[in-house]
């Protein structure tokens, strides 16, 4: 998982962008879906563990994106504290990937070109 990249290389890693994606479990459990992938549930945990390791500017680095309503992924499980977290006001987990990535991805583009100092 991205967030566990930028944990491990905060000073070569400048931004992290997330799109639909979690970083923690829902009321303490992974669905049984996820439970099949054994390395997406080890990164899970991890970076749900390392949350506190993250300094306000690391979070800076941050940009999430979710849909209003997502099938897959519970939007509460998404948003990262002090991170840029948008929601998206569409339905489903695929639309909502194609259109952050297609007609929404000026926001990303403009999102990693913004340069913050420490």
């Amino acid at each position: 998982m991205a967030l566990n990249a930028l944990l491990l290389r905060k000073s070569k890693i400048q931004k992290v962008i997330t799109i639909c994606s979690r970083w923690k479990k829902l009321n303490g459990e992974l669905s049984q879906g996820m439970k099949k992938h054994s390395a997406f549930c080890e990164s899970v945990e991890r970076i749900e563990k390392n949350e506190p390791l993250f300094t306000p500017y690391d979070r800076t680095k941050i940009l999430t994106i979710r849909a209003l309503y997502d099938e897959k992924v519970d939007s509460r499980v998404i948003p990262f504290p002090g991170a840029a977290n948008i929601c998206l006001p569409l339905l489903f987990h695929g639309p909502t990937i194609a259109f952050s990535l297609s007609l929404f991805s000026y926001v990303i583009f403009r999102f990693i070109q913004t340069v913050k100092h420490q």
